[in-house]
């Protein structure tokens, strides 16, 4: 598996949903879905990474292995620039 894999069969598997169901949700084809939590879909398109992080609630950062907190964005505490 890939950092992206794992992360996303993590994020379903605590919402207890199946792949079809986040397939559903997020609007990516099941059989595709399966390829990206296998490692073998390495290019994944930007469009479907939007569309997982929202449906998982996080970030595609999150989800690229970028960073390590899963909250989505809006989640995460800003602080002002300077």
């Amino acid at each position: 598996m890939s950092i992206l894999g794992d992360r996303i069969v993590q994020l379903r598997k605590a919402k207890g949903w199946t792949q079809t169901q986040l397939g559903t949700y997020a609007g990516v084809n099941e059989s595709y879905l399966c390829g990206i939590e296998k490692g073998r879909r390495i290019n994944v398109r930007i469009e479907y990474l939007k569309k997982l992080g929202r449906s998982l609630d996080t970030s595609i950062d999150y989800l690229a292995g970028l960073t390590d907190d899963a909250r989505p964005p809006a989640a995460r505490q800003q602080y002002p620039k300077g």
